[in-house]
């Protein structure tokens, strides 16, 4: 959603099964799982919504 937006956020979709390392390195447990990067990692499992998921970006920019 926040990609689509703003070609300065790039979003990638990763099939944990495929990717057992990348699994382990982010501590997946279920999925969804949102990563995001900013100044601060910001994890979160589920989906939120919208509004919510914008408080979470906003986190991670702070």
């Amino acid at each position: 959603m926040a990609a689509m937006e703003n070609p300065h956020i790039r979003a990638h979709m990763i099939d944990a099964s495929e990717f057992p390392e990348l699994s382990e390195h982010y501590g997946v447990s279920s999925v969804p799982l949102t990563v995001i990067d900013g100044k601060q990692q910001v994890t979160f499992v589920g989906k939120y919504p919208e509004a919510r998921f914008v408080q979470e970006l906003l986190k991670a920019v702070e």
